[in-house]
């Protein structure tokens, strides 16, 4: 079974999941890496059930949201889930020079690389969505933190492990109200990331690891003390 057909199957339990220290600190620093969006247009790769483009046009009424997934599931309840009044539009792709025929302005992959098995695709995407950015505009990138394996966070906890290496596979449970999901990431390493994004072309790279302040994290995890998350904003 390829990834696109596994999430096909798996789209709904996925979305059941806590997503606590996604909303707490994923998102909310990729929307601020995004910048200024009102008159633009945001290329969500692997954009799933569409739950980041909707909370970025919440934010943003007069940006514009492209979502692409390789998995026709995820893309048919982004379309279901996302109300008429938001400029959103969502195509299923079968490989990442489909992005070739869109136009955007900034772009975003949340989650994505980290259920990647292999470098030179993350390569290969990272360099068409460099070649389709304007000057001046971010790619921006969120994944599981790969220094922090192990950590009980709110929403999920991956095994640890001294002996991980590049593109090697990282069990992860995803914590929901009623059962905990396990699925496989792929570990990728800062250097990895990094090589990925200047292989594509970027040269200006900022990188965001979120911990939850005091005022906020009374009833978390992990994410007091330790980074969930890794955040690249890689910049034409």
């Amino acid at each position: 079974m390829d990834i696109s057909e596994f999430w096909d199957q798996f789209i709904d339990v996925y979305h059941e999941k806590d997503s606590t220290t996604d909303w707490l600190l994923g998102y909310p620093v990729v929307l601020s890496l995004l910048g200024q969006l009102a008159g633009r247009t945001v290329l969500d790769y692997g954009c799933g059930n569409g739950a980041f483009a909707r909370m970025l046009l919440t934010h943003h009424p007069h940006a514009k949201v492209i979502g692409v997934d390789t998995s026709k599931s995820a893309i048919t309840r982004a379309r279901e889930k996302t109300p008429h009044h938001l400029s959103a539009e969502y195509h299923h792709i079968r490989s990442y020079n489909s992005i070739r025929a869109y136009t955007f302005d900034v772009a975003c992959a949340n989650f994505f690389f980290c259920i990647m098995p292999n470098i030179d695709t993350l390569i290969g995407i990272s360099k068409t969505v460099y070649e389709k950015l304007p000057v001046g505009g971010s790619f921006v990138v969120l994944d599981p933190h790969p220094e922090t394996h192990g950590k009980r966070f709110t929403s999920f906890q991956s095994d640890w492990s001294n002996r991980l290496r590049s593109g090697d596979r990282v069990h992860v449970r995803l914590f929901t109200d009623s059962i905990d999901v396990e699925v496989d990431d792929y570990y990728w390493s800062r250097k990895d990331y990094e090589h990925i994004l200047h292989c594509a072309g970027f040269r200006t790279i900022r990188t965001e690891e979120p911990i939850a302040s005091h005022t906020n994290a009374q009833h978390l995890g992990a994410e007091k003390e330790f980074p969930p998350f890794i955040i690249f904003q890689a910049t034409k």
